[in-house]
């Protein structure tokens, strides 16, 4: 059997490169999905603080009092 030549050592080289590049990718697209689902989840919250459950109480301004803002 003949053995292999110049041309399949660089094919397989850059074979080897695409695996490496293809895996390189997923991983920064994960990293990249998953820093995206931190800033969503932490918008949330902050939305939630000033609507849902977790609002704090608004102070209402008594009777008589001036809702003008102090200088």
């Amino acid at each position: 059997m003949k053995r292999p030549g110049p041309a399949h050592s660089l094919a397989w080289r850059h074979h080897e490169r695409e695996i490496q590049l293809g895996s390189r990718i997923d991983v920064v697209t994960y990293a990249q999905a998953r820093a995206q689902r931190l800033v969503l989840s932490t918008e949330h919250a902050m939305d939630r603080r000033k609507t849902g459950l977790d609002a704090r109480p608004q102070l209402q301004p008594k009777h008589g009092s001036s809702t003008k803002p102090l200088r």
